[in-house]
């Protein structure tokens, strides 16, 4: 900052009021130095005329840069952040075991779900399908093999059949 130039108060007010209304330099003139009287052409000429002067162009920069820095390292903060976050909580999920001892998977997978979508690989309108599926052993009923998949998703005419079947068999 040592080698920006000295500017008065009014024009580092100036500077800044430009810099945050988005570049405007007859609003940021009639902020500082007018008032809502001052004739919008009076506002427009000075407020290019302070745009001209070498000694407020580098602090305009030099605003300009700090901010873009700040906003960069918020946004890297926030997405750190939250991949922090994420990894947390699936730590937290699969450490908390349900009343038969096991771990919350849905929660975790959520979290991990989470920071995919942060990184960008997963769009919102894709599901996840967390259910568990638990394949018992070879069954025979009378020489028939009965085929159960706990906690599968079927779909209606699957569970008719393989009800039919049950009924069928004993």
């Amino acid at each position: 900052m040592s080698s920006l130039p000295d500017i008065t108060e009014k024009q580092n007010h100036f500077v800044k009021e430009y810099v945050l209304n988005g570049n405007n330099a007859t609003e940021a003139y009639r902020s500082v130095y007018g008032n809502e009287l001052t004739k919008t052409a009076t506002c427009c000429v000075e407020g290019s005329r302070l745009l001209k002067n070498p000694k407020i162009t580098p602090w305009i920069d030099h605003y300009k840069q700090t901010i873009k820095t700040h906003t960069e390292n918020e946004i890297k903060y926030t997405v750190d952040d939250a991949f922090r976050e994420c990894d947390e909580l699936k730590i937290i999920a699969l450490e908390s075991l349900d009343k038969d001892g096991r771990p919350n998977v849905s929660a975790a997978n959520k979290a991990v779900e989470m920071k995919i979508k942060i990184k960008g690989l997963m769009k919102d309108e894709t599901n996840v399908n967390n259910a568990i599926v638990m394949e018992m052993g070879k069954i025979e009923v009378d020489g028939v093999p009965l085929n159960f998949n706990i906690g599968d998703e079927l779909n209606a005419d699957k569970e008719v059949n393989s009800s039919s079947e049950i009924t069928n068999n004993t």
